[in-house]
């Protein structure tokens, strides 16, 4: 009487984890057929070519160029103005400073971290 009380618990168990699962499954196709074809793009890795650099489409990069004398951060678009820093262009050194009239390109947060923290005063 145990031993089949044990196996029908054991039975349903397995049952609704398949259920779960094909459920499951079911949903995400049906949910993949109803994306715009822009987001399923997005999804794929692709790359940008950009003068000399490389940049990925999916992460936030951002440029660094100075003007007025200081270094200014845009957005990838080199445009749109991140932040203004009060970072002399002159404390960089010669290389750095001739990259800057392209704009010396930062692949995403951390690495723009990096590079103002060890510019910064």
């Amino acid at each position: 009487m145990k031993r089949s009380w044990v196996m029908g618990i054991l039975l349903y168990c397995i049952i609704v984890v398949l259920l779960f699962t094909v459920t499951s499954i079911y949903s995400y196709r049906i949910f993949q057929r109803y994306l715009p074809p822009a987001a399923q793009e997005e999804e794929e890795d692709t790359a940008v070519q950009t003068n000399n650099d490389v940049v990925p489409s999916g992460i936030e990069g951002y440029y660094i160029m100075e003007e007025g004398g200081y270094l200014i951060i845009y957005h990838q678009d080199k445009q749109t103005v991140y932040d203004y820093t009060r970072i002399p262009a002159e404390t960089l050194p010669e290389e750095m400073r001739s990259r800057l009239e392209e704009g010396i390109y930062l692949n995403g947060q951390k690495e723009l971290f990096d590079f103002l923290e060890s510019h910064s005063s």
